[in-house]
């Protein structure tokens, strides 16, 4: 993870996730790119030049004023023509180790809705790379507690190789909960055997972690509560949770995280991180 992609529409909510960029490169040494995308439209001849040179003297700005305050920390911007999710995607997808950092928060329904219809499910669906989402007006100092959320799949586990990079880069501790919403004792027993083999991966790597069973209707919801109960800083998931875990009333779980969660929340490609063998020895990207 040497490289930080931020996307920029100069809002509020970017610039919080500019600021959640500046606390992971503080612990991980990775650069931080700016990235404003000019969304295809039909140019006006003169005015475009006009507005994008406007746009690049904008970035230089925000980039210059980040500079000043982390001198310590390299930034860069770029300024991409394209489709938004695409544009980031690609960007991305330009380096070797990267990650995407996103505001999320808007009081704009409309802008929500085109979000999570489009640019962000997009996103998800199609990155190799990961994606921390921010949805509030409050950015951690530090990342100190991750929650690892695991449900009753066999991919559950995918996501525990990048947390356990992760946790190691920011010398955190990680809460793995075990989160049965069936209330089925057979499925409690199997979340169990899950959380030790996960709590037993950690300990091989010298990552301190406790396991903490839970019971609730909404797996979104019990995660979100542990959370905020234990003040977490991060809740670690993976993408699939569009796909296994779909609720067709208050949509996927995922969506429901990234929209409730008042801390980061950090979304793994799991086809990227590797895959989990039954004796939970990992194989996929070494880091």
């Amino acid at each position: 993870m040497k490289n930080i992609v931020v996307p920029i529409d100069f809002t509020k909510k970017t610039q919080m996730a500019l600021d959640l960029a500046v606390v992971f490169a503080e612990s991980i040494v990775a650069d931080i790119e700016l990235v404003h995308v000019i969304e295809n439209e039909h140019p006006v001849p003169g005015k475009e030049q006009l507005k994008e040179s406007l746009i690049e003297q904008s970035l230089i700005k925000l980039t210059q004023k980040y500079i000043k305050h982390n001198p310590d920390l390299h930034f860069n911007y770029i300024l991409k023509r394209g489709e938004l999710e695409e544009a980031i995607i690609s960007q991305a997808a330009s380096y070797k180790e990267a990650f995407i950092v996103i505001g999320t928060h808007s009081e704009d329904l409309d802008w929500k809705d085109k979000l999570f219809g489009t640019v962000l499910t997009k996103m998800i669906d199609t990155s190799n790379h990961p994606i921390c989402t921010l949805n509030v007006h409050h950015v951690p100092n530090k990342i100190k507690r991750i929650v690892l959320p695991l449900e009753n799949t066999t991919e559950t586990r995918e996501k525990v190789p990048f947390t356990t990079h992760l946790a190691k880069l920011f010398n955190a501790e990680v809460d793995i909960i075990t989160v049965n919403t069936s209330g089925i004792d057979e499925i409690d027993e199997k979340l169990k055997a899950y959380g030790l083999q996960v709590s037993h991966h950690f300990k091989l790597h010298n990552v301190k972690n406790k396991i903490t069973q839970l019971t609730g209707a909404n797996f979104a919801d019990v995660v979100i509560d542990y959370s905020n109960i234990v003040q977490a800083d991060m809740i670690s998931v993976m993408t699939e949770h569009q796909k296994h875990l779909a609720n067709l009333f208050q949509g996927s779980y995922t969506q429901q995280l990234i929209e409730k969660a008042n801390i980061p929340v950090m979304l793994y490609p799991t086809k990227q991180i590797g895959y989990i063998k039954e004796s939970f020895q990992t194989s996929g990207i070494s880091y």
